[in-house]
């Protein structure tokens, strides 16, 4: 009977742990979830929160497969972000009214890769097929799978062009060695 008590204690504890954990996002996903309202308003409070709650659902997952393919938990939770990104406000965004679903966001999350940018001379301007980054040289970003055509260019400098393939993943780097301009 004493195990009994154990075990229903232990099932109730895990219980109202798994509950507590699917009624709060995580702090990251505030400034995405501003983003994606900003940009697109059509896209409601209410689907935010769905949305949310999918990703907290497979956000365990998530880690466990970036940890364990030899990446950090940042970068879980920047890929989290990325995709999440990309699901409400890429190319092919899901429809405003339309939920995301833990499942959908466990796959398309698993489809990622990091790219990586760097350049000598640093600082210089990236641009990936036809989105600039906001970000400089030297840094990087969980983007969709894929082929990607790479733009690197600062001012007084030869850009440096280069395709890749991104796998799911995976790191792919570009380094950009940036000639000078002749007058």
């Amino acid at each position: 009977m004493k195990y009994v008590s154990v075990l229903l204690a232990t099932l109730s504890f895990s219980c109202a742990t798994s509950r507590a954990q699917t009624t709060q996002a995580p702090d990251f996903l505030a400034r995405p979830a501003a983003t994606i309202r900003q940009v697109k308003p059509e896209v409601s409070q209410e689907v935010i929160e769905a949305d949310k709650q999918a990703i907290l659902v497979s956000y365990p997952r998530v880690i466990e497969r970036y940890t364990g393919g030899g990446f950090s938990k940042k970068d879980a939770e920047d890929a989290t972000i990325a995709c999440w990104l990309d699901l409400r406000l890429g190319t092919n965004a899901l429809p405003s009214a339309h939920p995301v679903s833990a499942a959908e966001f466990t796959r398309a999350v698993a489809k990622l890769g990091k790219l990586t940018v760097n350049s000598r001379p640093s600082n210089a301007n990236i641009k990936v097929n036809t989105d600039e980054w906001k970000e400089k040289t030297d840094t990087s970003k969980w983007t969709p799978e894929g082929q990607k055509e790479v733009e690197v260019s600062l001012t007084g400098y030869i850009p440096h062009r280069e395709t890749c393939l991104v796998k799911e993943m995976s790191n792919t780097v570009v380094n950009a060695r940036l000639r000078r301009k002749f007058p």
